[in-house]
């Protein structure tokens, strides 16, 4: 993300590709450390039952062989909860998630394993003259509501020093477990809508998780693989409660990122809103934790922490706009009530 807004000059290329390259492994992810998306045990996700299965493998043994044809095989006005499978492998296409009630799942138990990636980037051509922008730019697009994912990687393979989404989602009730996304810039766009993730990791270096979504991430990993301005850039409007919310988890960084060098967010619009509850933070984070976006100023932004641990968490010496919460205003910070009236399941 960059003070200039997020560019968007239409979705670019069309969202199937048709096929699928590469094979099998963690390719095609422009990623340095590469997490394995959390804790918790692994789901081979061969245990979910109930409504119709669509297999997804590149050697033709399934129903298909690309992911945005399986995605395409279910009606847009679906209502029946369906699971799509994906073999391991490493799948080059754009995606657009558009039909809701569906499961996405990585077949192997591991993120690391099944990969959907492309490379486009906020300056690629639209092919009408202009840019893709960064909205445009996304490997994966996750409009549709009442999605979940699981076990499933997500990256762009642009290189540093452009904006290039790996994973937007605009839809609600979205969630993931032990996922990735990895990127460079802008990896990550909770756009807007209302999401969870859980035992995930997002890697990036700037602006790596953005947006104006109510997105929760619990016991997540949010991983600098380089230097860059701050971890979140949120839009959030002021009419919306809660942003981009970290319940636990740490902030990591290279052996190469300097010291005190990252802030935990900076806001993109006047009112965004990121808080960490409990998160721990490596010393890459910044003493002051908060820094302003172009002309926003700080004294509008809604940045706060509560009983953050690690080298990088040092609350006296934050900026002053930010805000250490009480135990009476942190324990408004539920799952349930920041995505009332709908429970995640993976929370459970």
């Amino acid at each position: 993300m960059s003070p200039g807004g997020s560019g968007g000059a239409g979705t670019g290329a069309s969202a199937g590709t048709g096929g699928s390259s590469g094979t099998g492994g963690d390719g095609g992810g422009g990623s340095g450390a590469g997490g394995s998306g959390g804790g918790g045990g692994a789901s081979d996700c061969n245990s979910v039952t109930g409504g119709p299965l669509v297999e997804v493998n590149r050697d033709g043994s399934g129903d298909f062989t690309s992911v945005q044809a399986a995605i395409n095989s279910v009606a847009r006005s679906n209502t029946t909860p369906t699971v799509i499978r994906i073999a391991p492998g490493t799948y080059a296409e754009k995606l657009v998630v558009d039909r809701p009630h569906l499961t996405l799942c990585g077949q192997a138990g591991r993120a690391e394993t099944t990969v959907l990636t492309y490379g486009d980037s906020a300056s690629t051509s639209n092919g009408a003259g202009g840019t893709l922008g960064t909205s445009g730019s996304f490997s994966v697009n996750i409009s549709a509501s009442d999605v979940s994912v699981e076990n499933i990687t997500f990256a762009n393979s642009t290189g540093p020093g452009i904006q290039a989404v790996a994973l937007l989602v605009s839809g609600s009730r979205v969630q993931f477990r032990r996922c990735r996304a990895l990127g460079h810039q802008d990896t990550l766009y909770v756009k807007n809508g209302t999401q969870y993730f859980r035992d995930c990791y997002i890697e990036g270096s700037v602006d790596f998780i953005f947006g104006g979504a109510t997105a929760v991430f619990e016991d997540c990993t949010m991983h600098n693989a380089a230097g860059g301005s701050a971890i979140t850039a949120p839009s959030t409007d002021e009419s919306i409660p809660f942003g981009i919310v970290f319940l636990g988890g740490r902030a990591t960084a290279a052996g190469s990122v300097r010291s005190g060098s990252v802030a935990l967010g900076r806001n993109w619009r006047p009112y965004g809103a990121t808080v960490y509850l409990g998160t721990e933070l490596g010393a890459h984070i910044a003493p002051q934790g908060w820094v302003r976006m172009g002309d926003n100023t700080l004294a509008t932004a809604r940045f706060a922490e509560y009983m953050t641990t690690g080298p990088g968490a040092k609350p006296s010496e934050r900026a002053p706009e930010s805000r250490q919460l009480g135990a009476a205003e942190a324990a408004r910070y539920t799952v349930e009530g920041m995505l009332a009236p709908w429970r995640p399941t993976f929370a459970d």
